[in-house]
């Protein structure tokens, strides 16, 4: 049994840890992990207005002035960008066409301003969208970025170095197997300006991406091999390596799916978390090499909310998130709700946290 030792210091904390002002685990020995488990969502998004195989892929937008105003953004990828508060409820649609996935950063600069940037694949005109985001969490459209892709499906956003420094990078990738690397920064006149950086290349179809600035990696899920680990700056090559992989030997059942990183803000603690959508659970991995395999885990009915099916995408944060969710959340796509079009489930992060400490 790991000791527990409660905190109170740190607003993003989770690895081999429960999340921030609840409680970090220290692991002697933090290689067995456990399976079979299960946690229950409180809350559920209102369905998606497209029927069939609609949503897809949620990124967190958390408000800094009054985290319990934050923001899940939710693609239905045949239609477009919906917007929900933390009860699920759609406060804003952008009707944009086939979204596939969305990713949020801050950092980019516009006319001497720092803004909020949220980007989706978008299938219909090969690009990645931009939208800015207000303090409200409002989402104003920005730009878009061509690409060299037939079909764009997989995105994620990235500081270009560790911290917020002006300049993004887009990540978006292909079925063919190809990820490209874009940078975003000002052209000159407050427009968004942007460059081909790297092509990277996986042999069969990819989706989930995930950017890890502080360690400098760049995750991407192969859908029928597992993940893969790539240097996160375009100066480190082109060379990637498999650091998760497929039962018998690995732990996830095709397709490998959404990616999502979590933090401790302790030496770069923390979890990757991974959709085993093939066996309708998540894995848990150390982000940091060489990436112990934690726990696996599914999301099981409650009284009220339905379980999780076939996740495509996911996110999530330890940051504490108000009185609804004041440990962090964590946000998958269900994939069969219960007779209804698809939505996104809310699982409390502390939910998540226990499956690791074994405090069940």
């Amino acid at each position: 049994m790991p000791e527990i030792v409660f905190r109170t210091k740190f607003p993003h904390v989770l690895g081999c840890a429960a999340p921030a002002l609840l409680l970090i685990a220290t692991f002697s020995g933090c290689s067995s992990a456990p399976t079979g488990l299960t946690v229950q969502a409180t809350a559920e998004t209102t369905p998606v207005a497209s029927l069939d195989d609609a949503a897809d892929d949620p990124a967190i937008w958390i408000n800094p002035a009054d985290p319990a105003q934050s923001r899940i953004l939710g693609t239905d990828k045949k239609a477009g960008l919906a917007v929900y508060d933390l009860m699920g409820e759609k406060v804003q649609f952008l009707p944009v066409g086939r979204v596939n996935n969305v990713d949020v950063r801050d950092g980019l600069t516009l006319a001497g301003k720092s803004l909020t940037i949220a980007a989706a694949s978008q299938r219909d005109d090969k690009t990645i969208v931009l939208w800015s985001i207000d303090r409200t969490g409002t989402l104003a459209p920005l730009s878009a970025v061509k690409t060299g892709l037939a079909e764009p499906y997989g995105v994620c956003l990235s500081w270009a170095g560790t911290s917020p420094n002006g300049r993004l990078w887009a990540f978006v990738n292909d079925k063919d197997g190809r990820i490209e690397q874009y940078e975003l920064k000002d052209d000159g006149t407050g427009k968004v300006a942007s460059k081909l950086l790297r092509t990277l290349k996986l042999q069969t179809q990819p989706e989930g991406l995930v950017a890890d600035e502080p360690q400098g990696f760049l995750f991407a899920g192969e859908e029928g091999k597992g993940v893969w680990r790539f240097p996160l700056d375009p100066s480190g090559g082109t060379t990637g390596e498999l650091i998760a992989g497929l039962k018998p030997k690995g732990h996830l059942t095709p397709d490998v799916e959404g990616l999502a990183i979590v933090t401790t803000g302790l030496n770069n603690q923390g979890y990757l978390i991974v959709s085993s959508q093939g066996s309708n659970q998540y894995a848990l991995y150390d982000r940091t090499p060489p990436h112990h395999f934690r726990a696996i885990f599914a999301i099981a009915d409650s009284t009220s909310i339905d379980g999780v099916q076939e996740t495509d995408g996911l996110d999530a944060t330890t940051t504490p998130l108000g009185p609804t969710f004041p440990f962090g959340i964590f946000v998958v796509q269900d994939g069969d709700n219960n007779g209804l079009p698809q939505n996104f489930k809310f699982v409390p992060w502390e939910s998540v946290a226990r499956i690791v400490t074994g405090q069940r």
